[in-house]
């Protein structure tokens, strides 16, 4: 039996258009890849001086489910708290390569359950070629 080509051209888009409906979701809440949305605190630093708890509110409110510090707070278990009261979580956090080697910078990464660890060198540093890889291997094998 032979299929009119209107016919098949018709199953053809139906049935590629139908592979497609598990991913629409997605992609139209802009989540192609399923990860969960996060901003870098930084940009918004100002608000955070004005009204940490608010802002951390605000960001929830419009989609962010994840957020990465600049500096390391003065008091990571409550500030933890607050990200987690405003139903965020901090997953990463910038530090200088020489802060990874006090002890109370990887105590308060531990504090705010920080996954991922983006670290930094001082432009002096980077331009002398500081060995980042071997003193990170140093770093990590102290702990």
């Amino acid at each position: 039996m032979k299929v009119p080509r209107r016919m098949f051209v018709r199953s053809a888009l139906l049935t590629s258009g139908a592979a497609w409906l598990p991913w629409s979701g997605r992609l139209l809440c802009g989540n192609p890849l399923g990860l969960a949305a996060g901003v870098q605190l930084w940009s918004v630093r100002e608000q955070l001086k004005e009204n940490l708890d608010g802002t951390l509110h605000q960001l929830a409110a419009i989609g962010y489910r994840e957020v990465e510090l600049f500096e390391t707070p003065k008091l990571p278990g409550e500030f933890r708290r607050k990200v987690e009261d405003a139903g965020l979580k901090c997953v990463s956090g910038h530090f200088e390569l020489k802060d990874l080697k006090d002890p109370a910078t990887i105590d308060a990464a531990l504090q705010l359950g920080l996954t991922l660890h983006d670290p930094g060198l001082s432009r002096a540093a980077f331009a002398r070629g500081a060995g980042c890889g071997r003193q990170l291997r140093a770093i990590r094998s102290s702990l």
